[in-house]
Formats: structure tokens, C-alpha cells, sequence
């Protein structure tokens, strides 16, 4: 069975979750604390009306730089990412 606790133990790289929403964009870093974990980084940015359409990209470079302005005020420096994208994207 799969736990989010094992996969935490075997991996040293920590991963940036990135969600991607007509809502905005939200980013997280978790932290390991003993058995426990805390957050990291955080930010959330708003995407432009209409950036999001049935579930597709189709303002590319306003979500690119609402990403980048997320990435930065979070603070984090982690390369690695997993990302949740609308179903239709």
C-alpha cells in the first residue's frame, strides 16, 4: 500500500507541488520535522480572466509569468515540481 510518508522517506530532493486553476496558482514546499512535516514555502497568485478556457491554456504567457511571480515570492529553491493541472489541460 502506498503512503505519503514512504515516499517522503526515500526521496532526499524536495518537491515543489504546483497547482494550476482557473482560481489561481498555489505552490508548496514541505518540510520534514521528525515524523511530521510543516510547510515550507508557500505563495498564491492570481491567473488573468480567461487565461484558463475548457480546461486549456490559451494565455500562455500570462500564466507563465503569474507562475514566475508565484515562484518567487514563495521563496523556494527547489527544481523539482508536481504539478496538478485542470483535466482538460
Amino acid at each position: 500500500m502506498f503512503s505519503v510518508g514512504s515516499w517522503f522517506r526515500h526521496h532526499h530532493t524536495p518537491v515543489l507541488g504546483v497547482d494550476v486553476s482557473p482560481a489561481g496558482i498555489r505552490i508548496m514546499e514541505l518540510a520534514r520535522e521528525g515524523k511530521h512535516f510543516r510547510v515550507a514555502h508557500y505563495a498564491q497568485e492570481s491567473v488573468p480572466p480567461g487565461a484558463l478556457r475548457d480546461g486549456g491554456f490559451s494565455q500562455m504567457e500570462s500564466l507563465t509569468e503569474s507562475l514566475r511571480r508565484a515562484l518567487k515570492r514563495s521563496g523556494t529553491r527547489s527544481k523539482t515540481a508536481a504539478m496538478a493541472l485542470p483535466s482538460g489541460a
